[in-house]
């Protein structure tokens, strides 16, 4: 029925057109100025990071809205909440909802595959930025979060902090996030290999999960207080855990003994930063991602091609030594995307 209405619409127009002097060409750029791209955005959670990233995304949305290009983009977020079974349910709802493109971040990456790939053979354009690890079911794996240019960042800090210290040994304790996304993985797993590189200066004390939540890893830095009365460095793998590790420093009054990094960027691990508290944190500034992951999604909806595997090349590691400078261009980027 709404084709139908549609096609009643332009026959219309055509005929209005024709009384007034138009052209069949007019009709059709006035369709073209109109043509909606419907973009649903599968998210694992809304933790801060998240948050960030989807409210950056919505503003970029709104520039791209403002500026008259000959499309109007609509953008529809779906939080999964961490639950597969939450996130295979929205997903399939969604399919029913007339998207152009599904932006998917997988909650579990294995569990997502089924239904990313029924996604896919109903005709959607689907983007995944998990790399959830079967790319014959998608358009694009994109590359935002880029885990060995994060790895290669911190192994730098490291060479350069022990440089700095050569009487220093990191007794070394890895929180990982969910270790059902497979992509993040490497935030410990390459701290083991550069452990095993310089095996004089760094031991892995212990590893566990952290589940991405600040309670979760708080509990863990607890245990390792009172089971490492020697561990010295935590390696967080990402800032909203950074959180509860600093406050379970703090309230044992160790914190200044310990070498934290992190990962993602995020308002709060800047200000744990100017106070001392982490050393550094890396990553893919949400601004940065949001606008040209639109812009991907966006030519990709318009018929434009693109590699398979598409990497951000723009990632940042943030010292005491840069944080204000950065601070100063988050904040600009705010202002320019209007928030």
């Amino acid at each position: 029925m709404r084709k139908a209405f549609a096609l009643i619409s332009v026959l219309t127009l055509m005929c209005l057109f024709a009384v007034c002097g138009g052209t069949v060409a007019s009709v059709s750029e006035a369709a073209e100025e109109q043509r909606v791209i419907k973009i649903a955005h599968f998210a694992p959670d809304q933790d801060v990071a998240q948050k960030e990233f989807s409210d950056c995304i919505r503003a970029s949305i709104r520039k791209i809205n403002e500026s008259n290009l000959g499309h109007r983009v609509e953008y529809t977020i779906f939080n999964a909440q961490f639950d597969q079974q939450v996130q295979i349910g929205q997903i399939e709802t969604a399919l029913v909802q007339d998207f152009d493109v599904f932006i998917v971040f997988g909650t579990d990456s294995e569990g997502a595959a089924p239904i990313v790939r029924k996604a896919k053979e109903s005709g959607l354009l689907i983007i995944d930025i998990a790399d959830m690890g079967y790319h014959d079911y998608v358009d694009i794996v994109f590359y935002g979060a880029n885990e060995p240019i994060y790895a290669n960042l911190r192994d730098k800090f490291l060479d350069d902090h022990l440089a700095a210290n050569p009487d220093l040994h990191l007794y070394t304790g890895i929180i990982y996030g969910n270790l059902n996304q497979l992509p993040q993985l490497p935030r410990g797993d390459r701290m083991v290999e550069y452990a095993a590189a310089n095996p004089d200066r760094v031991t892995i004390v212990d590893s566990q999960t952290g589940e991405w939540y600040a309670d979760k890893a708080m509990n863990v830095t607890e245990d390792w207080l009172q089971a490492y009365p020697n561990m010295n460095y935590i390696c967080s793998a990402n800032d909203q855990m950074s959180v509860g590790i600093v406050q379970a420093l703090r309230t044992a009054g160790v914190l200044e003994n310990f070498l934290i990094t992190s990962i993602d960027c995020t308002d709060e691990a800047l200000e744990m930063i100017r106070r001392d508290e982490i050393a550094c944190t890396i990553g893919v500034d949400n601004y940065d991602y949001a606008i040209e992951l639109v812009d991907v999604a966006v030519r990709l909806a318009l018929g434009e091609t693109f590699p398979k595997q598409y990497y951000m090349e723009n990632i940042r590691l943030i010292t005491k030594d840069n944080v204000d400078e950065y601070v100063e261009y988050k904040e600009n980027m705010r202002a320019e995307l209007g928030f």
